[in-house]
């Protein structure tokens, strides 16, 4: 049984079937980090889809999980009211408007969603452009669904939704694009995948067939075929446009590295900004991802796979 979360993202982790033939393959979404870990921990399923801050949270409260491939990065998106006149990517403009905004004492808001990938890349964003994020802007926080109308109704100036979410705001003429924030030291990390601790020491073969065959989907998925099947899995599991799903996927980026560098930007952006209590080190984080599974599966070396 693997376990996945929910999204265009996500949805991809359940075509891992054709490329584990040798397992009956069941694969169940789940609605939050707390359930899937849960199942995890306790055995119910045997590996998980989870996002990277997600990850980081896990580690910083010594969950005994193990982080053992990335599958897909991506699907962030900062969108702005439709009213405000600035040009894609004009961080300068952008940095202008909200110190001016400052003075006036009318900070402009944005729409996060707390602790997630993306409100990490809007943070991190906004302090390699020199507007501190705590002090320049209003960040709210805005779970993704409510972010549409949010935005529509002029409660935030503008919004940083994960994929599907952010295409259709677009379609709907509720906001436009204004950049993509990966512009910053945690780069696109969205989306790895996990194992408890436990199935590391008694069912490492297992995890080594589940990394190989992390390997082989991710090629998968950047093919023709690949973005074809991932496309029909996302029809099945969600609700949302065939037209959404297509531009959301051209967005996404299959990936199996898992890089340690941009991982531990996250954490520090994430202790930083007060939702993790500890400031973890490379030895500290370490000690929750292993690229070993990765390695005997594919032969490269450690240093390609991330490390």
């Amino acid at each position: 049984m693997l376990g996945g979360l929910q999204g265009t993202n996500c949805i991809a982790f359940s075509l891992i079937d054709k490329f584990m033939p040798d397992y009956a393959i069941e694969y169940k979404q789940f609605n939050t980090v707390a359930d899937i870990t849960t199942a995890t921990v306790q055995g119910e399923i045997h590996a998980a889809q989870i996002i990277y801050t997600a990850l980081v949270s896990l580690a910083s409260n010594k969950v005994p999980i193990t982080a053992v491939s990335g599958q897909v990065n991506g699907g962030s998106d900062i969108v702005i009211r439709n009213d405000i006149d600035l040009t894609v990517d004009d961080w300068a403009a952008f940095k202008a408007m909200t110190a001016t905004l400052k003075q006036e004492g009318k900070p402009f808001k944005i729409g996060s969603f707390f602790g997630s990938v993306q409100d990490i890349e809007l943070r991190l964003q906004l302090l390699k452009y020199g507007i501190d994020p705590l002090k320049d802007v209003d960040i709210l926080n805005v779970p993704y669904p409510g972010m549409d109308q949010a935005l529509y109704r002029g409660d935030v100036d503008a919004v940083v939704p994960v994929q599907p979410f952010g295409v259709e705001i677009e379609l709907e003429k509720h906001g436009k694009h204004f950049a993509y924030p990966y512009d910053q030291a945690a780069g696109n990390l969205t989306n790895m995948i996990m194992v408890s601790q436990r199935s590391m020491r008694e069912n490492y073969p297992m995890v080594v067939d589940l990394a190989k065959g992390m390997y082989e989907l991710t090629e998968f998925l950047k093919t023709p075929s690949g973005t074809k099947a991932w496309a029909a899995a996302a029809l099945k599991y969600s609700n949302v446009s065939r037209v959404a799903i297509d531009l959301t996927i051209k967005q996404l980026i299959p990936d199996y590295r898992m890089p340690m560098d941009k991982m531990l930007a996250l954490s520090r952006a994430m202790f930083d900004s007060g939702f993790i209590k500890n400031d973890m080190n490379r030895a500290d984080f370490s000690k929750y991802v292993s690229y070993k599974p990765l390695h005997d599966a594919t032969k490269l070396s450690f240093t390609k796979l991330g490390a």
